[in-house]
């Protein structure tokens, strides 16, 4: 029986697979294995006119992100927000899915695709952008 301001009375960790068969564990283990990384990305645009352009420097780095010679991002949505006083300003945002953290880090230090997006943004926002990541199986 358990009793408060007593510990817990396990004496081992449990492992989901110790109480599975061998071929559940390993699509288990085979769906954890292809997490992904989510990226939101929202912009103060300055001007509303340059919208329509942010999407469409998006729909490039769609097209034209490549690592090693192949394209490594999953998805890219980029998009306005619904009009809600809970933006707080922010007026465009994108969405884009990677393979893993490795993929995030050569996409903001490394992609071509990724600098031409950055050059293009850096007159045209009102402060730098808010990014938040996740990962996902």
């Amino acid at each position: 029986m358990f009793l408060p301001g007593r510990a817990f009375p396990f004496t081992r960790s449990i492992h989901i697979c110790d109480h599975l068969k061998a071929a559940t564990c390993r699509a288990i283990h085979a769906t954890a294995a292809k997490m992904t990384v989510q990226r939101i990305t929202m912009f103060k645009v300055a001007n509303e006119g340059d919208i329509p352009a942010f999407a469409e420097q998006y729909s490039a780095l769609e097209k034209n992100q490549q690592k090693n010679g192949k394209p490594y991002i999953l998805s890219v949505n980029a998009h306005r927000p619904v009009d809600d006083p809970r933006t707080q300003g922010y007026n465009f945002l994108a969405h884009t899915t990677f393979s893993s953290l490795d993929d995030v880090k050569y996409y903001d230090e490394e992609c071509e695709a990724h600098k031409n997006l950055k050059a293009f943004a850096k007159e045209r926002v009102a402060g730098p952008p808010m990014a938040v990541m996740w990962e996902t199986s």
